[in-house]
Order: structure tokens, then sequence, then C-alpha cells
């Protein structure tokens, strides 16, 4: 059944021993899962966010990792999509929230002060039309003491339209508070100007699928000039994300694109390498 409604509903599917073994799998996964969020299990990378024009790193975005006991570092579409389908992503996005917001306060700490550094995390559809998520997100930025502001939540377009009353009314409520909102994957989803018009937003994120494509004369070069248009007349920040070569941020540079991350700057890295690269005042 849930294969079937998986592949759109309206169908059938005849069981087999492949979809049992798939249904075992899922079920161990999130048993392991919720004893995995118990024990401390579960790790936040951070990719840095860098300003194409001074190379200076303004801000990370914090990429969850499951520290596995027997198999070791595992990647998100590892154990997300059972978190999601089994409704314990609510539990993972609240710790990933409150682990983003300590990492902040620990880093102020030691500095002797609040800085402009800020951390973003994403946020699923089941994440944010949960009854409970802004009273979530907000109270681990107080117990941080953080300006709000230092926190970013993306979602993707099709996030924000799962169910757009909830989804909507969530968002503002996160905006009002002075949460930082991020589009992520802008160009993949629904990119409808009525629902930028209508979203809270501060930044946009392109999509790295345009970024890859990017080369003189273009489609997705102009889809790319396109958008960081559409950012600059709504008055937001644009982020291209997936920059892998020094020839994209030549590019994204002439299109005026302030800021990005990808792999030709860092790969998600572990707390401590990322504080390496912040107390030494990385350039990329």
């Amino acid at each position: 059944m849930y294969r079937a409604k998986e592949r759109g509903g309206a169908r059938t599917d005849l069981f087999d021993v492949a979809i049992r073994e798939r249904a075992v799998d899922a079920l161990s996964i999130e048993l392991e899962l919720r004893q995995g969020l118990e024990h401390g299990e579960l790790r936040l990378f951070y990719q840095p966010l860098v300003s194409l024009e001074s190379g200076e790193m303004v801000g990370a975005e914090a990429l969850i990792r499951w520290e596995h006991p027997e198999h070791g570092l595992l990647s998100p579409d590892k154990f997300l999509p059972v978190a999601e389908e089994s409704g314990l992503i609510v539990a993972v996005g609240a710790w990933a929230v409150g682990e983003a917001c300590r990492r902040l306060r620990d880093r102020d700490r030691r500095n002797g002060g609040p800085s402009e550094f800020g951390l973003a995390v994403n946020l699923s559809a089941r994440e944010l039309t949960h009854p409970d998520v802004v009273s979530t997100v907000l109270s681990a930025v107080r117990r941080s003491a953080l300006d709000p502001s230092r926190l970013t939540i993306e979602v993707t377009e099709s996030t924000a339209m799962a169910d757009r009353d909830s989804g909507f009314r969530a968002l503002h409520e996160l905006n009002d508070a002075g949460v930082r909102i991020a589009i992520d994957d802008f160009g993949t989803g629904y990119s409808s100007l009525d629902h930028l018009r209508e979203m809270p937003a501060d930044i946009l994120k392109i999509d790295r699928s345009f970024v890859a494509g990017m080369a003189a004369n273009s489609p997705d070069s102009a889809l790319v000039a396109a958008a960081i248009a559409v950012g600059r007349a709504l008055e937001l920040e644009v982020v291209a994300e997936g920059i892998e070569t020094s020839e994209q941020v030549a590019d994204l540079r002439e299109l005026g694109c302030p800021l990005g991350q990808g792999f030709l700057f860092a790969r998600p890295l572990p707390p401590a390498e990322l504080d390496g690269l912040l107390e030494t005042d990385a350039q990329f």
C-alpha cells in the first residue's frame, strides 16, 4: 500500500520479498536512529558561506550526520527519509536547531562577545508544519542568548508550499521574531514570483544544478542571471550553491552574485575544522 502511494496513488503494487526487506530495513533504521538520538550520536558538519568578492567566510550551513556505532559516519540520505516518514524528523530537527545555537553561543564565549557570524539549518515540510516548530526554534535561540538574526532557517519552495497555510504562518512568525529565512534550491520548485512576494524571506539560494550548467551564452547562465536580478529586485541576499570551479566564481561575480558555497571553498567540515578556519580568519 505504501509503495503504491509513494509512486503516485491510484495504482496497485504486488507485494514481494524486496518490499518486505525495504520495510524491515526502514524499521531497523528508525529504531536505531531513536537510540542514536538518545545516545548523542548525531553530529552537525558545517559548510562555509563565502563572500565572492572578498573571500571571507561570513557564515555556514549546518548539515546533519549520524555517527553510527557500527557503520561509521552516515550521510543524511541514509536516514533522513526514514526519519521524515516516521515523524522522527521533528525530534532530529529540534536537536539540530538547538545544537547550531549552542555552537554559536560557545563561539561567542570563547571570543568574549557576539559576532555577526551566523548558521543556517534546514527544515523539512513535516518540521515546518509541526505545531511546535516556532516555539522550538525560538526557545533554542533564547536558551543560547543569541540575536535571532544569526540563525537562518532554510526551506525549499516545495517545503513551504506543502501546507501553505501553516507553513507560511510559521515562516512569518519566525521572521517577525528576527530569525532569517532562506529559500533553498531556488529554480527547482514552484519558482513563482507570486509565492516569492508572499513568503517572508531574506535570502535566495540558487540551486547547484544551474550553477553547474553555467557557461558562456548557456540557458543556465541566463537563468542564474535572472535569479540574481529577482533577488536584487526583492532586496534579498543571493547565494549561489554548488560552486566547484574558479571560473564559476568569476562568472558569478560578473553577474553580481555576492555570496556562494560549494566544494571549491570547502566540503562540510566537523566543528573543530570550522573553528580552526574562523580563528585564523581564513580567506577562500
